[in-house]
């Protein structure tokens, strides 16, 4: 029972609705899988160049800001489940605009809805880490590991079929019908997240805010809350998100899509080999996600994302320097095999030192610091990849080491609360 001035004990997500979470989380990712490959090369051929795809993605960056900003701090109050169905209807808007636009208009409009990458994950994954984030402690690193492992795989799986263009073209198929194919699979994919969200249960909502003990409140008033929708977890979640702003920005100056499209014209690698090797950076990181959970056990959750991520960015920083594709692809799949440890470390992190019913709010507020920082990073990148690829590759590495240690000097004593 929950006496006056205790915090409500969270109802933890049954085992279905668990289960059902990671295959919204699988579905989403598969999407983002194949279209962070292919979108690049499909904005090509309505006559974009990197500069223009850069500031592309930077606008899709700003309505997924809009859009998790607008929703994410209202999950707890207004209904997890109401929020997550909204944002896979978003989903799928996005992929019907993208697979009939013919021209610039429906293209930006599918950026503006926010629910393509770079930007599109941030309200999903807001309302996801705060429903799983009601386990218990002792299982919610690993939840997240899972939670982690079976996205990643699942982008994997995207990213391989991010070749099928070019098997279909290889069968008669214009390839721009190829590509209107997999935007439409973008939009069945979104309404199978929509049946998704409707099924699961009310355990996955927010519990009722604590009562206060004493004080100007009365029993029974909601606590005062920020802008963001926080109460006393508002400081430490800001910092952090500000944090998350330099990570963000310094891998938005080389996010997949600009990635592709460098590697494509640097080493002249098609659809069918990039999308093999995105595929197996993200099967690389989806192991290396499993082995977080022990890791963190034995050396804890702060040091565990700091110090498996900082070699990452040593890799990223390598690959330019390469004189050919074989050299450069062994480094991207280096970093593949390290870069994604710190997300379920981070993500158990954030969700032990903030209240349950907070948990919502403070994974929106912690994303859009990523999103923030996602916003003007391919605008830059895509510009100074045409100036020079050294440049991007440094800055964005030295940036992400930063972070860490930053992040590291700040938090490595804060102790989780929950």
């Amino acid at each position: 029972m929950t006496g006056v001035g205790a915090t409500p004990v969270p109802l933890a997500p049954a085992s279905r609705d668990t289960a059902r979470i990671f295959v919204l989380r699988s579905l989403r990712a598969f999407g983002f899988g194949f279209l962070g490959v292919l979108l690049a090369l499909y904005l090509e051929r309505f006559g974009f160049g990197a500069p223009e795809i850069g500031l592309y993605l930077s606008l899709a960056t700003l309505g997924g800001i809009g859009v998790n900003f607008a929703f994410s701090r209202l999950a707890d109050r207004r209904g997890r489940r109401r929020i997550l169905a909204l944002a896979a209807a978003l989903y799928t808007l996005a992929g019907i605009l993208l697979a009939v636009a013919q021209g610039p208009v429906l293209l930006l409009l599918a950026a503006i809805v926010g629910a393509v990458p770079p930007g599109g994950n941030g309200l999903f994954s807001a309302v996801e880490q705060a429903m799983l984030g009601s386990h218990a402690a002792e299982r919610r690193t690993q939840i997240f590991s899972l939670y982690g492992f079976l996205g990643t795989g699942a982008m994997a799986a995207g990213s391989l079929a991010a070749g099928l263009p070019d098997v279909f073209a290889a069968h008669g198929m214009s390839v721009m019908t190829a590509f209107r194919l997999m935007m439409a699979l973008y939009a069945v994919l979104g309404l199978a997240m929509i049946a998704l969200a409707a099924s699961l249960s009310p355990a996955v909502e927010a519990p009722p805010a604590a009562a206060p003990v004493h004080g100007s409140e009365a029993a029974g008033v909601a606590p005062k809350r920020s802008v963001f929708g926080l109460g006393r977890s508002h400081r430490i979640m800001v910092q952090m998100a500000s944090l998350f702003v330099a990570d963000a920005f310094g891998s938005a100056l080389v996010t997949t899509a600009l990635l592709v499209y460098w590697l494509h014209a640097r080493f002249g690698l098609g659809a069918a080999q990039l999308a093999l090797l995105f595929a197996a950076t993200q099967v690389l990181s989806a192991i290396s996600i499993l082995l977080a959970a022990p890791l963190a056990r034995r050396i804890g959750l702060i040091n565990t994302a700091v110090w498996t991520h900082i070699p990452s960015s040593l890799f990223l920083m390598a690959v330019p320097l390469m004189p050919s594709a074989a050299p450069a692809v062994v480094l991207l799949l280096a970093r593949g095999l390290l870069v994604q440890m710190d997300v379920p470390t981070r993500q158990a992190y954030i969700a032990s030192v903030v209240d349950p019913e907070e948990r919502a709010a403070a994974a929106g507020v912690t994303t859009m610091g990523y999103q923030v920082g996602q916003l003007a990073g391919p605008a830059v990148g895509g510009v100074t990849l045409v100036a020079g690829a050294l440049g991007t590759f440094f800055l964005a590495g030295g940036i992400k080491i930063a972070y860490d240690l930053t992040l590291w000097q700040l938090f490595r004593h804060v102790p989780p609360r929950t």
